[in-house]
């Protein structure tokens, strides 16, 4: 995370009341209403920033009822004081929260934001107040020293109400079942197919135009009646090989992958992000986390960071900074992005 130069923007107002007056600060066991949330507040922010520990944030709650609950780990090295940000939940599942991204100092404003666009982070909650790693923003010693004494740290944050967090897996496990129900069939009995994908050794598979232009922005434009591909009602694929296409194509008319252990996992993530194929992008999310392990970590790390799966790198990195004693620096030799090489090894620094 950056600092902002506020001498070309306008300078952010000073919050209009007091914390303890706002119902919008998570602070402490403040009663703050998950629905309300819109920053997370850290006191003594500059004190904390010199003496490296776990510090409690604050929480909200659904009708009185605790739901999610927030804390930070402050670490210094070279010159750099990182805040770790953790975030757990009172019920088991995945969850999202979003937080700010952009640093922005003010000498004159009694306050240090954490603003600008929102990125959204998921984390698994497997089990209920367990924390699970968010994200990292990073200080340089000079503004901690010239922007930081005497202040709080507010940090933008946006937060889903559990029921329209389940609502919005409901919607999506119903778009599911139903494409399911129409697509399967074709699948296996492709009746009025009016296109051909072939794969690099000549394989011919018959599919739907209507079912790729749904699936995939990048086959939809491909369709259009001025292009190529669309007038010879074909296209080949000269580096895709067959076990690879047909696990792309099984997936656009059914939302999942029947032989899931079997696939060749690095291959389908860039065809995913070959064709913009979003949900074969969540699946693999899904599956990358889930083979989580010591002689996997490394590699799922690098994988997630060249494709940006945010998601998915922040988990990796969460389970290598809680199994250290899995890895040794001998084993750092394969990461050859140094941003990504310094976020890892910020996790061993004690």
């Amino acid at each position: 995370m950056e600092r902002m130069d506020t001498g070309d923007v306008p300078s952010p107002q000073p919050l209009n009341k007091s914390p303890t007056e706002d119902n919008d600060v998570i602070e402490g066991h403040r009663a703050c209403e998950t629905k309300n949330g819109k920053w997370l507040c850290i006191g003594q922010i500059y004190e904390k920033l010199h003496r490296p520990n776990v510090y409690d944030i604050g929480g909200t709650y659904m009708d009185r009822v605790p739901d999610f609950w927030f804390t930070c780990k402050i670490e210094r090295i070279h010159g750099i004081c990182l805040l770790h940000v953790f975030a757990g939940n009172h019920v088991e599942g995945i969850h999202s929260v979003g937080l700010g991204s952009d640093i922005v100092f003010n000498d004159k404003d009694p306050t240090v934001r954490i603003t600008g666009d929102i990125e959204t982070f998921e984390f698994n909650c497997k089990v209920a107040h367990n924390q699970s790693y968010i994200t990292t923003y990073s200080f340089k010693n000079a503004d901690v020293e010239d922007f930081m004494k005497d202040k709080k740290l507010y940090i933008a944050v946006r937060l889903a109400e559990r029921e329209k967090r389940q609502d919005n897996r409901l919607n999506e496990g119903t778009d599911m079942v139903k494409l399911l129900h129409d697509n399967v069939a074709l699948l296996m009995e492709p009746l009025g197919s009016d296109f051909i994908i072939e794969s690099e050794l000549g394989e011919e598979f018959p599919v739907h135009r209507s079912v790729l232009s749904l699936q995939s922005e990048v086959f939809k434009a491909m369709l259009k009646e001025d292009m190529a591909e669309s007038k010879t009602g074909r296209v080949k694929l000269v580096d895709v090989d067959t076990e690879d296409l047909k696990i792309m194509i099984e997936f656009m008319y059914t939302n999942t992958i029947k032989q899931i252990d079997d696939i060749n996992i690095p291959k389908v993530i860039m065809l995913a992000d070959r064709f913009n194929l979003l949900g074969l992008r969540k699946l693999c999310d899904y599956i990358l986390i889930d083979q989580l392990a010591p002689d996997t970590a490394l590699d799922i790390l690098v994988l997630a960071d060249r494709f940006d799966y945010t998601n998915v790198k922040n988990m990796a990195l969460q389970y290598i900074r809680r199994n250290k004693e899995h890895f040794k620096n001998d084993k750092f030799d394969q990461i050859d992005n140094l941003a990504l090489m310094r976020v890892l090894c910020s996790g061993f620094v004690s």
